[in-house]
């Protein structure tokens, strides 16, 4: 068997390439790569278990390797605002929806993912990208404030 814990994750250039262009997920890298490009980023591990995302838009190399690292080992994305952190999100929300589904693609009751901003504004935004990003077949976003909701168990049976 293959152990996961003797991935090391690189994020070589993500920094300095979030910090020269704004935007949230398309373009091509400092190197000229583009982020679907770029090889694989996570050292020790095996090609056909490295996480591959094919959505659009067509993320950065520093956002193929966050995306790989967290998909392989638990981790906590931090990024400057505008850098794409919430295409980083859909890329797992896809993986780990995929990881739960059966063998004929449709997902079953589960899992659930919460997405959690601070702000009603975010709700609306991160919803949206979600939906119209998402590659997972069947994803159903549902939308939660504290006004939004009576705060029952038949309403959280609804959302849920």
């Amino acid at each position: 068997g293959w152990d996961i814990t003797t991935c090391t994750f690189t994020c070589d250039a993500a920094a300095s390439e979030a910090a020269g262009r704004g935007g949230a997920g398309s373009g091509t890298a400092g190197d000229g790569t583009t982020g679907a490009a770029a090889s694989a980023s996570v050292q020790g591990c095996p090609a056909d278990l490295v996480p591959v995302w094919k959505g659009q838009p067509e993320p950065r190399k520093y956002q193929v390797q966050a995306y790989q690292a967290a998909a392989l080992e638990n981790r906590i994305i931090v990024l400057p605002t505008g850098t794409g952190k919430t295409l980083i999100a859909v890329m797992l929300i896809d993986y780990f929806m995929a990881k739960a589904s059966s063998g004929n693609g449709e997902l079953q009751r589960g899992p659930l993912t919460l997405f959690v901003v601070n702000t009603v504004a975010l709700v609306e935004q991160q919803a949206r990208v979600v939906q119209v990003h998402s590659t997972a077949t069947g994803i159903r976003v549902n939308k939660v404030t504290g006004n939004t909701v009576a705060w029952t168990r038949d309403a959280w049976e609804d959302v849920l």
